[in-house]
């Protein structure tokens, strides 16, 4: 693609390796500031996360808010958007704005947009880093070791097969709600996944800039800004989560 466009939305759902790709896009300067702006449960939510003073905006004054953020201080609008939390972004604009679509309505607020869908294949590993980063409330570290996003804890402790199945189950719907909005929408995303954001950072970050229409050269300087959290409790876990359900744990 030779042209830049307005903005772009990376289609994910959690650990799949998106605050590492939103990281990198920031860092180069060209790339607007990618964020998950429509993010929580309610409309609330939203306003809090922008830092809106008062009471609550109404949409258009959250929208602003959002684009101003996406773009900091820039032209090119970024989003990151997740599976759990895309359906209020989606009612929201259905009730607000009268085009017939869900990306016309998401278009005619934020402007053109192109769509890039970050997976994570391996869904096992998914869930075990949730669950794990939930029960810790370390959900990042910066690439020193220094926490860069902790929430607080769930209260629960410990391996746990039917959390992790359950998990499994739930990214593995995201995956699949997300191809049918796409195929609904008549949207071709960029398709990447975790593993080769893992494996290719710079790589990765190069074809997403030229997807936007920015210049491959601007992730030349990238660095990886988080580190990963898996460790050898991960791999007991997962070890363990494979052999029970090898020998019929939790089957009906």
């Amino acid at each position: 693609m030779d042209d830049i466009a307005p903005g772009y939305m990376i289609c994910t759902s959690p650990r799949s390796g998106s605050t590492f790709l939103c990281r990198l896009l920031r860092e180069t300067g060209v790339a607007g500031r990618p964020g998950s702006y429509f993010h929580g449960a309610t409309l609330k939510d939203w306003a809090e996360n922008l830092d809106l003073p008062g009471d609550l905006p109404d949409v258009s004054q959250i929208i602003e808010a959002a684009l101003e953020k996406g773009r900091a201080g820039g032209s090119l609008f970024g989003l990151r958007q997740q599976s759990h939390s895309f359906a209020l972004l989606r009612q929201t604009l259905a009730a607000w704005h009268p085009e017939a679509t869900d990306r016309a309505r998401l278009e005619a607020v934020v402007g053109p947009l192109r769509y890039i869908h970050l997976t994570r294949p391996d869904k096992l590993a998914q869930a075990v880093s949730y669950i794990r980063a939930a029960q810790s409330g370390i959900w990042h570290r910066n690439a020193d070791g220094s926490i860069y996003e902790e929430l607080p804890r769930n209260g629960a402790s410990g391996y746990d097969f039917i959390a992790i199945r359950d998990q499994v189950a739930e990214f593995e719907q995201a995956d699949t709600a997300w191809r049918e909005w796409f195929d609904r929408e008549g949207i071709q995303p960029l398709k990447i996944t975790y593993d080769a954001l893992a494996a290719d950072p710079k790589g990765i970050l190069a074809d997403v800039l030229a997807w936007i229409g920015l210049d491959r050269s601007h992730a030349d300087d990238a660095e990886p800004p988080t580190q990963k959290l898996a460790d050898a409790v991960t791999v007991e876990w997962m070890a363990r989560y494979r052999a029970e359900v090898n020998a019929g744990v939790g089957h009906e």
